[in-house]
């Protein structure tokens, strides 16, 4: 199998590429591999689909070198490809992906050439793929904010992005509806649309995800008073919130999701920003194969 290091060229990436080539050189003699760099957003979405086209024959697994935005451009790249494979070295700050798999070791090279493929879902929203999570309402705005905060180079972005987003962004008029059934009011806090299980670094969004079961996992939260919000943020970070009083918290299982809202909306998506009123959602059963590394 060949490997093709995808490597994220961000500024605050500057030097990985270096990196790499040097701690690849061992490798020679016992993997056939290249690395490439991305130009600009969406970049790696494009090789990827580029070589794919002209190298429908070859077994090539595509490792994405960088955060949650860089594994979602390969991940993108490749739906419906046949012995095509995704792998994952994390590096900077956006790596929820990854806690999934927990006791996995993503930056030994030696682990993922004993690794085994398996079958993951991934979500598709309107034209776009996710392959981690998606929030919309509270969420998206924390998200944006904090996008905007570690754009400008500021530490601690998610969390910060979370205190300016309390006071402006806990009553939003968006409808989501699973598989037919509405599951909002007149207004909703935030709606987690979950593949796996982290966003924000730390936050345990959806504790009950798995990643091949064909499945999204809703979890709808209405809106409440900023005290309720407060003491709701511990166990959200703790996956704990699933067990809030029904009147709080609607939580689902579904393969189809409407996201409809009154005005312009954000959805984050993977960590990046989406901008509409009217989102579709599906998940694809199985869709990209993964090289999870052993243990």
């Amino acid at each position: 199998m060949k490997y093709i290091f995808v490597v994220n060229s961000q500024p605050s990436k500057s030097g990985l590429f270096d990196r790499l080539s040097q701690k690849l050189k061992p490798y020679r003699d016992r993997m056939k591999y290249e690395l490439y760099r991305t130009v600009c957003h969406l970049d790696a979405t494009r090789f990827v689909k580029d070589f794919c086209k002209k190298n429908p024959a070859e077994d090539v697994c595509f490792v994405a070198c960088g955060g949650d935005g860089t594994i979602n451009e390969v991940a993108s790249g490749l739906i419906g490809e046949q012995n095509k494979f995704l792998a994952v070295m994390p590096y900077g700050t956006g790596n929820d992906f990854v806690k999934y798999y927990k006791d996995r070791d993503f930056l030994d090279i030696d682990k993922l050439l004993q690794a085994q493929p398996s079958a993951i879902d991934i979500v598709k929203v309107n034209d776009r793929y996710s392959i981690n999570v998606c929030n919309v309402g509270f969420e998206s705005a924390v998200c944006s904010k904090a996008n905007a905060i570690s754009s400008r180079g500021g530490k601690n972005a998610y969390l910060k992005g979370l205190l300016l987003s309390v006071l402006g962004n806990r009553y939003n008029a968006i409808d989501v509806t699973v598989d037919g059934k509405k599951i909002t009011r007149r207004r909703m806090l935030l709606c987690t649309l979950a593949n796996c299980r982290y966003v924000g670094g730390t936050y345990q969004c959806a504790p009950k995800a798995i990643n091949d079961d064909g499945l999204l996992e809703v979890c709808l939260v209405h809106p409440i008073p900023l005290l309720k919000f407060a003491s709701l943020l511990s166990t959200y970070k703790e996956g704990r919130h699933l067990d809030r009083k029904r009147n709080i918290i609607t939580y689902c299982r579904g393969r189809h999701v409407d996201v409809v809202s009154e005005k312009e909306t954000e959805l984050c998506l993977d960590g990046e920003i989406l901008s509409g009123k009217r989102f579709s959602i599906d998940i694809l059963d199985r869709a990209i194969q993964m090289m999870v590394p052993a243990l």
